[in-house]
């Protein structure tokens, strides 16, 4: 059970059962799962996907990676290739100690000077490789604040991070504007490693699973052009800054796999809500728009007898001082319409900009206070949540694509 307060929140059937769909959504995309599923070796071969690679060809193999999911990756690859790894470097929003490749801590959702220095230390690894050289690259959410080295100066970097994140912005547009102010975000990245052979292993917490805004692509060819980011931060208020092109081709050794994306939670928590005896609908693995507005949206989708899941990721324009994250907005918007159902979204990193991965709510929230819309105008979900006792808690999964979100009621 990853839930850590599961039986203090499962204080009904219908609660623990929203709970038990939500927890096999969230082991059904744990990274070892993932990587076992579609990276195994075979003597000599390396299989990742439809493609194989001849150990032996190469003359030294590189492990590199970045994202709330780097370390779970690279703890995988370490038992897989073993004594083939000739060197690595991941960076992460934890810490911890592996055999072979090296751990750098970082800071998400905004960027810090640690994490460009984080950022150099990969850079230089990558720069060893040559044409004779296999490069594995684990790419995954939150790799667009944890990677990076700026094209702009770090300060007016980070100062339009922050503006973005309260903006309102849609993960696609807030990543166009990233790939425009890095040297190494649309597909930058890739370009440092002497063309050795590049394989790109991803895990999407992007809605619709487009690889060149995973991450903000940075080993994938860019679609967007500094134009398109203009006109999003016109659209946003944005303070102007200076912008870079990124390359629209890229090599023929850079190899790209998706292996991870929302489809493998909805439809295991579909799999558990028909093993408790209800049916299962999934309605969107695309979700996004304003948190508050598709909460209430859920909530009035209730049917009975049905578990309603979706996916995706909402927004949040913070006009507000309180504390809080999407998911835990989604849940506290829900209460609009809340009736006899039960609600729940949460993050599938298990940190949704705070300790708690989301929430889950129902009548009984209501009946501990009332006065939600209140903590809603202040974007303080948080406070509210744990008020109420509803915050969900599962700690860091070493996971993330994205938010996962239920309507139950039976």
């Amino acid at each position: 059970m990853l839930i850590k307060n599961f039986k203090s929140l499962a204080r009904n059937r219908q609660r623990k059962f929203a709970l038990q769909i939500l927890n096999a959504g969230l082991e059904a995309v744990l990274v070892k799962n993932a990587i076992r599923k579609s990276i195994r070796r075979d003597g000599d071969m390396l299989h990742i996907k439809e493609m194989t690679y001849k150990l032996s060809s190469f003359d030294k193999v590189f492990v590199v990676g970045f994202g709330k999911a780097s370390i779970a990756c690279a703890k995988e690859i370490e038992k897989i290739l073993s004594d083939h790894i000739d060197d690595g470097i991941v960076l992460d929003v934890s810490s911890a100690k592996l055999k072979k490749i090296k751990v750098k801590k970082c800071t998400h959702p905004v960027l810090s000077a640690g994490n460009v220095r984080n950022t150099k230390a990969l850079l230089s690894l990558l720069k060893k490789a040559n044409k004779n050289d296999l490069v594995l690259c684990f790419v995954s959410g939150g790799g667009s604040a944890i990677l990076e080295n700026p094209a702009i100066p770090l300060t007016q970097y980070v100062k339009m991070n922050k503006t973005l994140l309260k903006s309102g912005a849609e993960i696609h547009e807030m990543n166009t504007i990233r790939k425009h102010m890095s040297k190494l975000k649309g597909g930058q990245l890739a370009l440092h490693a002497n063309k050795a052979t590049f394989v790109s292993i991803i895990l999407s917490d992007v809605v619709g699973d487009d690889l060149s805004f995973i991450a903000s692509g940075p080993t994938v060819a860019d679609k967007t052009s500094t134009a398109d980011a203009k006109r999003i931060i016109k659209k946003y208020k944005l303070p102007s800054v200076k912008l870079i092109e990124t390359p629209s081709k890229l090599p023929p050794n850079i190899h790209n796999f998706l292996i991870l994306n929302n489809i493998m939670a909805v439809e295991a928590m579909k799999h558990e809500a028909e093993k408790l005896g209800l049916k299962a609908k999934i309605l969107s693995t695309k979700e996004t728009g304003e948190a508050r507005i598709i909460g209430a949206y859920l909530a009035k989708q209730a049917k009975k007898g049905i578990a309603l899941i979706a996916a995706g990721e909402t927004t949040v324009t913070v006009k507000g001082h309180g504390r809080g994250g999407r998911n835990q907005e989604v849940a506290l918007g829900a209460l609009k319409n809340i009736n006899n159902a039960v609600v729940l979204s949460a993050g599938t990193d298990g940190i949704d900009n705070t300790p708690a991965a989301g929430a889950v709510v129902d009548k009984t929230t209501l009946q501990k206070s009332a006065d939600y819309k209140k903590y809603l105008d202040n974007n303080d979900a948080f406070n509210y949540l744990k008020k109420t006792k509803d915050l969900i808690f599962t700690g860091k999964t070493g996971t993330n694509v994205a938010d996962i979100m239920l309507v139950l009621k039976i």
